[in-house]
């Protein structure tokens, strides 16, 4: 088969290098990975993305020599179709934050869906080992890729952007910026990082946090937490706390204006202690 010319069928949808990510889902970071990972299957041939209004699922498999999809519901439907037509075409699924959750759809619903020339992708060691863990003996192939990352924005940046970067944050040239990225949920322990954030100014007068995400409603459904006005929450813990002078809420960003802040902060932040999903995601 010539590698130039495969056709790689993205159950994820469309998500073209010529735009910013769009959210995947409710979730901006899982566009940005989708994107990003288009761009890498593009190197080795052409992408196709799945549209509901062109192919039903049996359709797209004939369309395509392999199909990248995930671990979650989103892909039952072209297992299912090529079980029902007995095609051929080979499953590239990606776990995403799948692993701490157990892979509950690989390991029972979809046992009998699956075929031995059907591929895992895992982003990190760890995911890989908890699948190790679970099955003790799997006839499917497995791999360790790190998530792609866009270098021609995640870059390092000159003095003049990096400093004009903090002016439009309104953070001092030369303070210590400590940098939070993703969404303001009670998943992601921000009540923890203010609480060490104020520590922290104790010793260092002058840093600063800059939180950057959205506010969303995805709630702990486990355990019956929401996360409705927790953003508020928030600002009202760094009042008490007395740092809400050295907090910035500065919203969501996406592409190149999110990896300039990226390059203008000293150290990047990650508190989370959300149960269901690993560091390699």
């Amino acid at each position: 088969m010539n590698h130039k010319r495969v056709r790689v069928g993205m159950v994820w949808g469309d998500f073209p290098w010529d735009k910013p990510p769009g959210k995947m889902g409710p979730l901006l970071s899982m566009g940005a990975v989708a994107r990003n990972t288009t761009w890498a299957f593009e190197s080795i041939g052409e992408v196709i993305p799945f549209d509901r209004s062109k192919f039903s699922p049996s359709e797209f498999l004939k369309a395509v020599d392999v199909v990248l999809g995930t671990f979650y519901r989103d892909t039952e439907p072209f297992l299912k179709a090529r079980l029902e037509e007995n095609l051929d075409c080979p499953f590239l699924l990606f776990a995403g934050g799948a692993m701490p959750r157990g892979a509950e759809a690989l390991l029972f619903p979809w046992q009998d869906l699956l075929r031995p020339c059907d591929q895992l992708l895992f982003t990190c060691a760890a995911d890989r080992a908890i699948w190790d863990t679970l099955t003790h003996r799997s006839a499917l192939g497995a791999w360790v890729v790190p998530l792609p990352v866009d270098q021609t924005a995640f870059r390092l940046r000159e003095d003049s952007e990096r400093l004009a970067t903090r002016r439009d944050l309104g953070i001092p040239a030369q303070a210590p910026v400590l940098l939070y990225v993703g969404r303001l949920n009670i998943q992601k322990n921000l009540h923890g990082l203010l609480y060490s954030f104020a520590d922290l100014r104790a010793k260092i007068p002058e840093a600063v946090l800059c939180l950057v995400g959205e506010e969303d409603e995805i709630a702990v459904a486990e355990f019956g937490v929401r996360n409705t006005g927790y953003v508020q929450w928030l600002r009202e813990l760094a009042r008490d706390l007395g740092i809400e002078n050295a907090i910035r809420f500065a919203g969501p960003f996406l592409g190149d204006d999110l990896a300039k802040i990226y390059a203008s902060a000293d150290l990047l932040i990650n508190l989370s202690f959300f149960h269901r999903e690993n560091y390699g995601l």
